[in-house]
């Protein structure tokens, strides 16, 4: 008789079992929820990522659209705080406009926001760029030559071609910025020119037709000082003694205010057999302040005029910077009188337009340029900007004939800060010191 013998299963081994299962489907679960919790950690950084550039775009709309309100208004915002703000789809924006200490000159803030998450954008500096950030600008250059020894440390730019003399033996005019003309090609060698920045051809650099006399009068009459009929001017540190017969003024004390602006306008009822246009005599002197002189005909410049504080002997360490600026802006020509001085110096910006009479330039030249003996240098710390390039001296082989030599400085201050109301590059803005990050 055959027996089978079978043993029954152990339940605690049957409970051992099910525990170990149990155990492994609980760690499966934690590492399938554990996975699940990152994939859905993953997915809301990856969200909030999106929406964090979503909103840096929102916060460059916010910057443009204040930097457009810059440029609509010119650079005179009615108050000191400006804000705004839009919506570019799901996105919305918020901006500030705030003014600085100088002319001008502002910073710009924006906050852009999407899904609750907010991105910020500042622009430590933004400022319109004048015509007086250029060390020299000229429509027409004609066949006049860069030549050595001539250095140009602010921007140089000419709508017609320009000219350059070098070579081995004599070397190069040296530029320490960009160069620029609107003709398609150049005259002479720049084969030992320097040329620290860039040289670039048929680029356009705003135009003297933007310069608008009309509105300068109506500042000036709001904010400043207009006088009609031929004027002559000294600077006296703080004040102008001025003469001007309409008035009945001979030298005249007339404070120099804040940004100052002073329009010499033509006299409404000047006649052939009497001239009594807005021209100025420039009688020279020293100046203490900031502003800018307008005539609707010529400047004749007769003395040294020079800055109260000399900005090249600027010392920021020791807070010693010089805050005088001038600005000489005409309808016509501004010249050099035959009677100024040898080794003349000039601290300002200069600007020749040439819009009074169509067709006939505005340069800024010496009177009687080829006659007299040579007259040393001629020194211009600032800006000079002519619609046709005039000349100052005459030269040959042997050296300097009539004239004056040029020694031109470019005032690095006027790239940020020129002087009052002098007129901007037509819908440009500058922005430096652009930072963002998100707002916590």
């Amino acid at each position: 008789m055959n027996y089978t013998c079978r043993k029954e299963p152990d339940p605690r081994r049957a409970g051992a079992a099910l525990s170990v299962t149990m155990v492994v489907m609980l760690i499966l679960g934690m590492v399938a929820a554990g996975i699940m919790q990152t994939v859905l950690s993953h997915r809301r950084i990856a969200a909030a990522q999106v929406s964090l550039e979503q909103a840096l775009y929102a916060a460059e709309a916010g910057i443009a659209e204040a930097a457009q309100r810059l440029i609509d208004a010119e650079g005179f915002m009615a108050n000191p705080s400006t804000h705004g703000g839009g919506t570019i789809g799901n996105a919305t924006y918020r901006y500030s406009i705030e003014e600085q200490l100088g002319w001008q000159r502002f910073s710009l803030h924006a906050t852009g926001t999407v899904n609750g998450v907010s991105r910020r954008i500042d622009v430590d500096q933004a400022y319109l760029p004048t015509f007086a950030s250029y060390a020299l600008w000229t429509r027409r250059n004609g066949v006049m030559y860069f030549i050595p020894g001539e250095v140009f440390d602010g921007l140089v730019h000419a709508d017609d071609r320009l000219y350059f003399f070098s070579d081995e033996t004599a070397g190069g005019p040296i530029f320490n910025a960009a160069v620029s003309s609107l003709a398609e090609d150049y005259g002479g060698s720049t084969s030992h020119v320097t040329f620290r920045d860039s040289f670039e051809l048929g680029v356009p650099n705003g135009s003297l037709a933007d310069v608008n006399f009309p509105w300068l009068r109506a500042r000036a009459e709001t904010h400043g000082l207009v006088l009609r009929g031929p004027s002559r001017i000294a600077f006296d540190g703080d004040r102008l003694l001025v003469s001007n017969a309409e008035r009945g003024w001979t030298d005249q004390p007339v404070p120099v205010q804040p940004n100052f602006l002073l329009y010499i306008a033509d006299h409404p009822a000047a006649t052939d057999t009497e001239d009594r246009s807005g021209t100025v005599d420039l009688r020279g002197g020293t100046l203490s302040g900031r502003m800018t002189i307008v005539s609707d005909d010529d400047m004749t410049i007769h003395d040294h005029i020079r800055y109260a504080m000399d900005p090249r002997e600027d010392d920021y360490e020791a807070g010693i910077v010089s805050t005088d600026a001038l600005g000489l802006i005409s309808r016509d020509d501004i010249w050099v009188g035959t009677a100024a001085p040898n080794n003349l110096e000039i601290f300002g910006a200069i600007l020749a337009t040439g819009q009074r009479e169509p067709d006939e330039p505005g340069s800024f030249g010496i009177l009687d340029l080829f006659s007299g003996p040579p007259r040393g240098n001629l020194t211009l710390y600032g800006s000079l900007v002519q619609d046709v390039r005039g000349g100052v001296g005459t030269f040959n082989s042997t050296g300097l004939l009539t004239g004056y030599r040029k020694n031109y400085f470019f005032d690095p201050r006027f790239t940020h800060s020129a002087p009052p109301y002098y007129p901007v590059l037509a819908n440009r803005i500058r922005l430096e010191g652009w930072n963002d990050g998100p707002v916590l």
